[in-house]
């Protein structure tokens, strides 16, 4: 235990009485923050539950042991409890107890594509299309790993949380896809990525950027089959799978 300077008795020697009583209000911890309502106490519950611990309302779901197939648990545990559809992009948005409680009392949020894995940092925003199943639960580690130097988006599937149907054709995909990033990343250069079927929709989102004369300064394109009937060509200089 450290402080600043250590106390002194009257004739400059260390008060050791004073030190015992310092380290000891030092090793009390700080007060934590409980549920305010019965709303806040019915989510906390399910947090605590799903990680097998005790929590405060401000505790990261993320940083207390969560991960991917701990957050699908919590979800279903959630829509049961509350009687409300929670998409899973709130749990990466709000990975508190206190932020998705408040979450879910305002009610049902307006569908976009991205979620936000990290929503800040100062270099150039990444931005990772989804897999087959349609969420963006594969990116959640990389995200973690990349931490606050750069804003990392998932983007998930139109239908994947059951409000709407889903797109059928990766032309359709890919102009959704840039519409919801455009708003937040207005031109480029952009950073894009997918993972199996992500990258084919990512490489025809490049393609659809290029036509509309913008730049893309990474394309990352990650386990891609050659399904027999398409025909899929690497682009010879705009695809990377680069250290960000």
């Amino acid at each position: 235990m450290l402080f600043r300077s250590l106390p002194v008795t009257p004739n400059g020697k260390v008060d050791r009485t004073a030190l015992r009583a310092m380290a000891a209000d030092a090793a009390v911890p700080a007060p934590q923050l409980a549920p305010r309502d019965a709303h806040e106490y019915q989510v906390l519950r399910v947090f605590e539950d799903t990680l097998g611990r005790r929590l405060s309302m401000t505790d990261d779901f993320f940083a207390c042991g969560g991960h991917s197939l701990l957050a699908l648990r919590l979800i279903a545990s959630l829509r049961a409890e509350c009687g409300q559809d929670v998409p899973l992009a709130w749990l990466f948005e709000h990975p508190t107890a206190e932020a998705l409680a408040r979450a879910i009392r305002t009610g049902p949020a307006v569908f976009s594509p991205l979620v936000a894995l990290n929503a800040s940092g100062a270099a150039p925003p990444l931005f990772l299309v989804h897999q087959a199943g349609g969420n963006v639960m594969a990116y959640l580690e990389l995200a973690r790993v990349i931490g606050s130097r750069r804003a990392v988006y998932g983007i998930q599937s139109q239908g994947v949380d059951g409000s709407a149907d889903p797109l059928s054709d990766v032309e359709s995909m890919a102009a959704l896809y840039l519409s919801a990033i455009r708003r937040v990343q207005p031109h480029g250069p952009y950073l894009l990525g997918g993972h199996s079927m992500g990258g084919k929709v990512a490489y025809e989102m490049v393609r659809q950027l290029e036509a509309a004369n913008e730049s893309v300064a990474m394309l990352a394109i990650i386990d891609v089959p050659a399904w027999a009937d398409e025909t899929f060509v690497m682009p010879d200089e705009a695809t990377a799978l680069a250290r960000i």
